[in-house]
């Protein structure tokens, strides 16, 4: 049986609106131990996507230092460099409409997961907004970290059941070439 997103996404969705403050969309982030969060409207219509990345991109568009902390960013995991450890939120200005990215990638609760794997590492994003179906309404966020979770708790398959379809091709080309000499 083959898993959709309804099985792994999270939720409830943690949510910011255009109008709250990046410092407060920061501090979101920190409290619930998140990367991101969908922009809603106030009818909690999907109408952006947010993410600590839009945050220090804007920042260093915006000609701000980023902390040594900052810096490393990308090479260690988001609780080490968050808040008190470097993530300056106190120098962040602005609102999230000013930030957040109009083009969010969407999916259904029923979308599977193999769908779900594909199109983020075709659009190189770490999270897909979960709609509610016929509605803008999000339900749920897959993020990488879902999906890894996933594959993490997959059974293994012993080396000599694993397929291989080079092999076999290889195999078969040799036994081939000896039968001819």
């Amino acid at each position: 049986m083959q898993q959709a997103a309804r099985e792994i996404m999270s939720q409830p969705v943690m949510t910011v609106r255009p109008e709250t403050s990046c410092q407060e969309a920061a501090q979101l982030f920190n409290i619930n131990h998140i990367s991101g969060a969908p922009v809603v409207d106030a009818r909690g219509v999907l109408v952006g996507v947010i993410s600590i990345t839009d945050l220090l991109q804007f920042k260093l568009e915006s000609g701000m230092p980023l902390s040594d902390d900052e810096a490393l960013y990308d090479q260690q995991p988001i609780n080490d460099w968050i808040g008190e450890h470097g993530y300056h939120i106190e120098t962040l200005t602005g609102l999230v409409a000013d930030k957040m990215r109009h083009h969010v990638l969407t999916a259904y609760p029923d979308t599977l997961i193999k769908e779900l794997a594909y199109t983020m590492a075709q659009h190189q994003v770490h999270r897909i907004i979960i709609l509610k179906r016929d509605q803008q309404i999000p339900v749920g966020i897959v993020s990488s970290f879902d999906l890894l979770k996933v594959f993490a708790e997959m059974p293994s398959v012993p080396a000599s059941q694993e397929s291989h379809p080079e092999k076999s091709a290889q195999k078969n080309t040799t036994t081939q070439s000896q039968k001819s000499k």
